[in-house]
């Protein structure tokens, strides 16, 4: 995973220096990342507001990791604080979520979505975003899912009064806390309980090299969620390519080599189909196992398409649901199996939001493959479209 790795009191020396920016800048672009000057500013002015905060209350030597890539996904962390538990000495993190809004107001009656000034668009509640990114990190990194308690999360509104935010949606956690400057007196008590003022970096290295493993409540979920559509049986020859990715997930059990499956078929041959049960299935038999696509709009349709019933905006069985760049930085054999949907997409240099990467080489992975060839029911002479 990476981020880019500081304390609280660097960032004033930063930002006394005008150096911040760039210095944060300059990780992401190293990472791929373009940096438009709508996240500079928010540097400029979130991060400092946070840091100075932390200093004056003692805190400035905790670790920093800021802008921290969650595992196998482009989206990213503005900060997340890593020391040291008061007397056990155990690792403690606090997810922050930086936010410079000033006021906002409710766009749905849940409360989920926010309106405010400046766009037309809504935007996810800052408890609720900061309280998935909670859940993902212990769904995805085994060393937080050992101890769950130890991972906390809060929206930072270091502009706002709470007056002028509306509270958070459902039960309050300390995955969803929400900080505003006139709550402030409740801030030193809070990081006083969290945190030891000496400096412990072993809770940083342990984020940082944590092994990324999906936890077995996130397979299951996602195997409830998909498997039971009814509708996606599988008939004649799409059982037949079903079948054949089962089979060479059972030879890589036996060590005979990885294999690469490729099924190809006309449009509504259901090839999405064959990639829906073999999420469900191999998840329902505790594999590390991910669907991936090349486009936003596919992607955001399965994962809404996988539902049975209406689910809050941090519902985990999405999280299998990612992009063929999600994976980029995937250590070899992190995974199990790959559903890759529409891998004609596959591209060498590819890029989602401002990102931009190469496409991995696949390590390990046996190119010569086993091919499924999934025919298309259609008249006589009418061409078969791009297989997927």
């Amino acid at each position: 995973m990476s981020a880019y790795q500081t304390t609280p009191a660097q960032i004033l020396k930063l930002a006394d220096a005008e150096r911040l920016e760039d210095e944060v800048g300059n990780h992401l672009t190293s990472a791929g990342y373009e940096v438009g000057e709508a996240e500079r500013r928010a540097w400029r002015n979130s991060l400092p507001a946070l840091a100075r905060h932390l200093c004056d209350l003692g805190f400035g030597d905790l670790d920093a990791l800021v802008e921290y890539q969650l595992p196998r996904s482009s989206t990213r962390v503005d900060v997340i604080l890593a020391g040291a538990a008061p007397i056990t000495m155990r690792p403690a993190y606090l997810v922050v979520e930086l936010k410079q809004w000033s006021r906002a107001e409710r766009y749905d009656e849940a409360g989920h979505l926010l309106r405010v000034p400046w766009t037309s668009q809504p935007m996810l509640h800052p408890s609720v975003q900061v309280e998935a990114y909670c859940s993902y990190l212990v769904d995805h990194l085994e060393r937080l899912r050992e101890s769950p308690d130890a991972v906390h999360g809060m929206a930072y509104l270091h502009n706002a009064t709470a007056d002028r935010i509306p509270d958070r949606p459902g039960s309050r956690s300390h995955w969803n806390m929400l900080y505003t400057p006139d709550q402030a007196d409740r801030f030193p008590a809070y990081l006083a309980t969290r945190f030891a003022r000496l400096r412990d970096g072993r809770a940083a290295r342990r984020l940082l090299t944590s092994p990324v493993r999906q936890s077995p409540q996130l397979l299951t979920m996602t195997a409830d969620e998909v498997a039971n559509r009814g509708h996606l049986t599988l008939l004649d020859e799409q059982r037949e390519a079903y079948e054949m990715v089962m089979r060479a997930v059972r030879w890589a059990d036996a060590g005979r080599r990885k294999r690469v499956v490729v099924v190809s078929g006309g449009p509504g041959t259901g090839k999405s189909a064959i990639a829906l049960n073999l999420l469900a299935d191999l998840a329902g038999e505790g594999r590390q196992v991910e669907h991936a696509t090349g486009s936003r709009a596919f992607t955001r349709t399965l994962q809404r398409y996988a539902r049975r019933r209406p689910l809050p905006a941090a519902l985990r069985s999405n999280r299998v649901f990612k992009y063929f760049m999600s994976f980029t930085d995937s250590p070899a054999n992190s995974l199990d199996v790959l559903v890759c949907d529409e891998a004609h997409r596959i591209r060498a240099h590819t890029r989602i939001g401002r990102r931009t990467a190469p496409r991995p080489p696949g390590p390990g992975v046996d190119r010569r493959g086993q091919g499924a060839r999934l025919s298309a029911r259609r008249p006589p002479g009418r061409p078969a479209g791009r297989g997927g």
